[in-house]
């Protein structure tokens, strides 16, 4: 994972231990395969209306599985980067359009962020490129906007979104049974992640201390 220098940032108000109650915006973030980004909610919605059409999909963010305009998505990603809302787009670097998209919502006195992602583009899906982004964006949340939680619900079958949380260090906290109706009628149980600030750093400082010590043995 490498973030972008410091300078990036210098135009966004969102270290919340000095400004509380200040802005939290998105930034670029670049990793080893990834470029993610602030959308444009309208160039985002004309390269990704294509998404609406997988019903399974929205069904697993809980949106509307049915009924998408141009206008109605675009609406959509403009809520999605409001204030206290921060969206990334997901776009490859070898180039092309954008394969994905993660949200993130800030309840400020707790300085707890919930998360969800998108890989809207089947192809990608599978591929790692859900956990390279989540990691990157958790990494961001707790290094620079300083948050304490970080939040995820998703389905009880939502097995590839279930594998990604526990890959990137999330414990599954809590149970809502048949709470969810997914787009074939059917019911399901909504699973919450949860994932702390202590956690994280220790967990990354024990990863790089295992680096480390592969270095020295080599």
């Amino acid at each position: 994972l490498r973030l972008l220098p410091f300078e990036t940032y210098s135009n966004t108000r969102s270290q919340f231990m000095s400004a509380p109650h200040g802005s939290f915006g998105a930034v670029e973030i670049v990793t080893e395969r990834l470029i993610l980004k602030p959308i444009s909610p309208i160039s985002f919605a004309r390269q990704t209306l294509h998404w609406t059409n997988d019903r399974q999909a929205m069904s697993d963010l809980q949106m509307e599985v049915d009924g998408w305009t141009l206008f109605s998505w675009w609406r959509k990603l403009r809520r999605l980067s409001r204030k206290k809302r921060m969206c990334h787009g997901i776009w490859l670097k070898q180039g092309g359009g954008p394969v994905g998209l993660h949200m993130a919502l800030i309840n400020m006195p707790s300085r707890d962020v919930g998360t969800g992602i998108l890989i809207g583009e089947q192809e990608w899906r599978g591929k790692g490129i859900a956990s390279e982004a989540k990691s990157a964006i958790v990494n961001d949340l707790f290094q620079r906007c300083n948050v304490n939680r970080v939040t995820s619900w998703v389905h009880a079958r939502n097995f590839a979104s279930i594998h990604t949380m526990h890959k990137v260090g999330f414990t599954r906290e809590a149970v809502m049974r048949q709470q969810i109706a997914l787009h074939d009628g059917s019911l399901t149980d909504h699973l919450g992640f949860g994932l702390l600030r202590s956690e994280w750093l220790e967990r990354q400082g024990g990863m790089n201390a295992t680096v480390d010590r592969q270095e020295v043995a080599n």
